[in-house]
């Protein structure tokens, strides 16, 4: 709780902090001086922040978010339009980094510094080294203009095309997977690598002669899942601010696209709305990461109940 209040806070005072008024935007240029206070009075954008704030926080505890200051729709109603969108991305982003990731960490952790090996560092350094809206235009030039297997932009949603969906998905998602795929694979990579040369256990299995795919598939990939699980949680907050970027370059009705908007127009209860949702899901993952550890390793557990 007390993240997501600390994010509210500098959210809040960081967009009150820019040029511009809010009255101005809803109005536009041609508005009078008259007007424009007369607005911004019937807003209460004449009140000092402080109080604005608390003014906004009571009412945000008992479950109101307010409404937007341009077109006076319910915040809720607002994020909760482009949620759909924005949770398919990362989800689906997150499954073609983990899918990919663990294949080629496994192969570059058989032989530390051969081909493969190198060929996994220098592709996580490119992906990590490249801002996500270039390997989207890169993408775009690619499969869309050269080999138009996929569409520019747009988006059908669900429950409308499932198949034209993903076709329109799939995109944005692969690119909001490739830093992801970095981080997972280099951390899984580096931590079998470790396993395999340092743990005695590792030393045993040989010893017995367990065959070395056994070894690492059984023994050594499933201690090393606990780190990537960690960085799975962390990466959640990086998807959904990569997908500020991914939904604009691709035309994504998410919460990314309305962040860009709502920023753009001063439009504070919106923007507070999707920070409100992000900061609070970015803590519900990394809860329901600390207990998938108990379920993949039963010690943790039996380790807590002894304490």
């Amino acid at each position: 709780m007390g993240v997501v209040l600390g994010v509210c806070v500098l959210t809040f005072f960081l967009i009150n902090a820019l040029p511009g008024n809010v009255a101005t935007a809803v109005l536009g240029d041609q508005a009078t001086p008259d007007q424009i206070a007369a607005l911004t009075k019937e807003l209460g954008l004449d009140q000092p922040l402080p109080q604005r704030f608390l003014a906004w926080l009571g009412a945000a505890l008992r479950g109101d978010l307010g409404s937007s200051l341009v077109n006076h729709q319910p915040v809720w109603d607002a994020v909760s339009q482009r949620v759909p969108a924005t949770l398919e991305l990362v989800v689906l982003a997150l499954v073609i980094a983990i899918v990919c990731a663990i294949p080629t960490a496994v192969l570059a952790a058989r032989n530390p510094g051969g081909i493969l090996d190198r060929l996994l560092g220098l592709l996580s350094f490119s992906f990590l080294a490249t801002p996500s809206f270039l390997v989207g235009l890169l993408l775009i030039l690619v499969l869309s203009i050269a080999v138009r297997a996929f569409p520019v932009s747009g988006w059908i949603p669900l429950t409308q095309d499932p198949i034209g969906n993903l076709t329109t998905a799939f995109l944005p998602a692969l690119t909001l997977a490739a830093t992801p795929f970095a981080y997972f694979a280099r951390l899984l990579r580096a931590d079998m690598v470790e396993q395999l040369t340092r743990e005695d256990y590792v030393t045993t299995a040989r010893a017995k002669g367990v065959p070395r795919p056994a070894i690492l598939f059984r023994h050594v990939l499933r201690n090393s899942v606990f780190p990537m699980m960690t960085m799975v949680g962390l990466t959640t907050s990086l998807l959904v601010g990569g997908s500020v970027v991914v939904e604009s370059i691709f035309g994504v009705p998410g919460i990314g696209l309305l962040l860009i908007q709502s920023i753009t127009s001063r439009d504070v209860p919106i923007v507070l709305g999707v920070v409100v949702f992000v900061a609070t899901s970015v803590v519900i993952v990394n809860l329901v990461i600390d207990m998938l550890y108990g379920v993949v390793d039963p010690r943790i557990r039996h380790d807590h109940a002894d304490a």
